[in-house]
């Protein structure tokens, strides 16, 4: 039996007054997007050209809305009318897998808005796709940037390409125009949101993006200086292999 192409992930947020907040995010694999009916017609904080970021392609007469904010209108993120740091319990279900957490609003909503990021279909977020395929609910700053480095260096394997001020190169050019997404969204969340816990996931959620140079960059020799201690001489070991 063919299996669905319709994966679906579920954020649960369970407050201390006894309020609970649920979330579905269905993603279609096949398009590496959310599976948003075509029908959904957002609201209006989420047309084009409303706050509209700066470096953005897109026409308005192509495309009405801001495949972004049309993601996040859908899922109705914008409008938690709690504090920030109001304590949450977070239950989060991914396929065979139930994730458990106790953090804050803002870290919260920082996690399932880079799940959202990652597949609306935004022109500039669309380098993140497969890591939404590959969804890691509140990866820590060292794990998400391991995640970016890998699946971009993944990306280079394929395509035979892998030098590294190259890819350094491009993974900042790729986050440069990520931080000024960041940025615009948030003025457009500013005008929808009744919380400042959304505004708040956004600059959580932006830091990486303001720094991706020095971030990146120091962490290839974190990184380089691990294997380096734990990977054995490979040529060593290759005149230890038998022979096939």
């Amino acid at each position: 039996m063919e299996s669905s192409p319709i994966k679906s992930i579920r954020y649960e947020a369970f407050f201390s007054g006894g309020q609970k907040k649920s979330y579905t995010i269905d993603i279609d694999i096949r398009l590496e997007n959310l599976h948003i009916p075509e029908t959904y017609v957002p609201e209006n904080w989420a047309t084009l050209e409303f706050q509209q970021c700066s470096h953005c392609p897109l026409d308005s007469k192509d495309s009405p809305y801001c495949p972004l904010a049309r993601s996040i209108s859908f899922h109705q993120l914008q409008g938690i009318d709690l504090p920030s740091f109001e304590p949450v319990d977070g239950v989060i279900h991914i396929e065979d897998r139930t994730l458990l957490i106790r953090t804050t609003l803002q870290r919260f909503l920082k996690s399932l808005y880079g799940l959202v990021f990652s597949l609306s279909g935004c022109p500039h977020t669309r380098f993140l796709s497969s890591m939404g395929l590959f969804h890691a609910p509140f990866a820590n700053e060292s794990e998400t940037t391991l995640r970016i480095v890998s699946f971009h260096l993944l990306h280079c394997f394929t395509r035979g390409d892998i030098e590294r001020q190259k890819v350094l190169d491009e993974i900042c050019g790729n986050f440069q125009k990520l931080e000024v997404v960041n940025r615009c969204f948030a003025e457009r969340l500013r005008g929808s949101s009744r919380s400042d816990a959304a505004l708040n996931a956004m600059v959580l959620l932006n830091f990486i993006a303001e720094h991706p140079a020095s971030n990146i960059d120091s962490f290839f020799e974190e990184i380089k200086n691990l294997l380096n201690k734990s990977s054995p001489d490979i040529h060593q070991e290759r005149n230890n292999l038998a022979p096939i």
